[in-house]
């Protein structure tokens, strides 16, 4: 099954229990815990990776989210691995 463009309305949103089939990274900004910015982020990257990112973006002196995307941020190995079992939300 492929990806193909088409009319409608997204309806599902992807966060941590999304298993995700096209993509291994994302350019954003940073976002707050909670927010459906931060959920979206979790789909590649862990709430412990997610704060330490955010830690260090702080420590030197970065404000992501008022300026903009700025961050890459790619799914390691062990949360892919993790992904793989999860079931397929988008299934056909």
């Amino acid at each position: 099954m492929g990806i193909r463009a088409g009319p409608g309305l997204a309806t599902q949103r992807i966060g941590a229990d999304t298993r995700l089939r096209v993509v291994d990274a994302i350019i954003s900004g940073t976002h707050e815990p909670g927010s459906s910015h931060y959920h979206l982020l979790r789909a590649f990257a862990d709430d412990a990776t997610l704060r330490d990112a955010d830690a260090a973006l702080d420590a030197h002196g970065y404000r992501t989210h008022e300026f903009g995307d700025s961050v890459l941020i790619e799914r390691s190995a062990r949360h892919r691995a993790r992904q793989q079992r999860l079931p397929d939300a988008f299934a056909a």
